[in-house]
């Protein structure tokens, strides 16, 4: 069995790929801060969030077949995952084209269309590289995914920062994200020599489509509770106090989510390899959370601890309003790491089931305590986040304790 340093290693290299999206993040963050209005500034955030509502459908957990994928069928199943991604990915991209006019209508912003449609190129592209990434994980070549993915956004993040200095406005938010994809889409394929055929299997498509089926409600439901409170308050708010807020997530939530992230992407491949080898997916769970908390809870932290010292110095005055806030959104990505690492216990164990009605309960309860409080202001959302996050950690932590122990310990399937 693969030992705790090799997670640890691996965990290690996916979070220096997010400490360099951290610091380019964070220099782009304080241009846009200054270089932005209030109301340009909420608008970038309606375009990004209503993108990745789209990209709900991408996170179908059709990669995962790939990393489980028993060694013989590898061939099939990386093919047909291949032509799924793209059939989804042309629809991703026919969905927000379309619907971009009505969605600008919704919210009276006429440019929020332009920005959407440009964004819906992305869907066409990031398909050409997903199954390489795929068969990184499970090689478990993290230190080539953690660089490569840090770079891509670091590079993303630096022409952001340049494009808005230049007088693009909210458009440099946009055009980089484009550029990054043809990036990685292009580093992705020289680092892993895979060229899809015209090959489709019928029987992984049915394995597909069952296993994926369970995970894009999951999906859906943890994609939805990542830009639930942004609809909402992009309702409710006035423009200028919207703008304020969706900085605080994004010098908050955002930057403390990019590191937890870096922990499901590599906890996914290690408990699959636990039981590939007939190891307990307990054990190895609890302790790769905790190689997680005692390295990444702290940074996270500091950063909510310092938020009144560094958000009025880095970002002016302009944005003090949002300390509190900021301190508020990181704590709660704490919870969150437990919360949505469950997931992957889940899955490695073949039970959909509980992850979808775990996640649909709590979803539920998540929209409808964001709702009412955000009547309070957005301090009153955060402190939501952070009591229903703590909430559903201890509720995840202990149904997996009470698993039962025989279907754990199980083959995987034939996916």
């Amino acid at each position: 069995m693969k030992s705790a340093s090799s997670f640890r290693r691996n965990l290690s290299w996916l979070a220096t790929g997010e400490l360099m999206v951290r610091v380019s993040r964070l220099i782009t963050t304080l241009i846009l801060a200054r270089c932005l209005s209030l109301q340009d500034y909420g608008l970038a955030a309606l375009a990004l969030a209503t993108a990745e509502i789209v990209r709900i459908l991408a996170a179908n957990g059709i990669g995962n077949l790939i990393v489980k994928a028993e060694e013989h069928k590898l061939g099939r199943v990386s093919q047909t995952v291949f032509w799924l991604n793209l059939s989804i990915g042309i629809v991703m991209f026919a969905l927000q084209f379309f619907l971009a006019p009505l969605i600008a209508d919704l919210y009276q912003s006429p440019v929020l269309a332009s920005l959407l449609q440009a964004l819906a190129f992305s869907h066409l592209i990031y398909p050409f590289a997903m199954v390489q990434f795929n068969l990184l994980q499970r090689d478990s070549r993290m230190k080539e995914a953690g660089l490569i993915m840090g770079a891509t956004v670091t590079m993303d993040n630096l022409i952001s920062a340049a494009l808005a200095l230049s007088g693009f406005g909210v458009w440099s938010v946009i055009w980089p994200k484009l550029f990054a994809a043809v990036v990685w889409v292009v580093v992705i394929n020289r680092r892993i020599r895979w060229v899809p055929k015209l090959q489709f299997s019928l029987q992984e498509l049915v394995t597909a489509r069952r296993y994926s089926g369970g995970v894009l409600l999951a999906e859906c439901l943890k994609n939805g509770r990542g830009q639930f409170d942004l609809f909402i308050l992009g309702r409710l708010l006035p423009a200028d106090l919207f703008g304020l807020y969706a900085f605080a997530r994004n010098a908050g939530l955002g930057i403390s989510l990019s590191l937890t992230n870096s922990f499901n992407t590599a906890l996914l491949p290690k408990l699959c390899d636990t039981r590939r080898e007939g190891g307990a997916l307990e054990p190895s769970y609890y302790a790769s959370l905790k190689t997680a908390m005692r390295l990444i809870a702290p940074v996270i932290l500091c950063q909510a601890l310092l938020a009144p010292l560094y958000v009025p110095l880095l970002f002016g005055e302009k944005w003090a309003p949002a300390s509190v806030l900021v301190a508020l959104l990181c704590l709660s990505a704490v919870p969150r790491m437990v919360f949505e690492s469950a997931s992957m216990y889940f899955r490695a164990a073949d039970n959909l089931r509980s992850e979808n009605h775990i996640a649909v309960a709590f979803t539920a309860l998540f929209c409808a305590v964001i709702a009412a409080s955000s009547f309070l202001g957005a301090q009153a959302v955060a402190l939501a986040m952070i009591i229903c996050y703590l909430g559903g950690a201890w509720a995840v932590l202990v149904m997996i304790h009470r698993a039962p122990r025989g279907v754990i310990r199980a083959p995987l399937s034939a996916a």
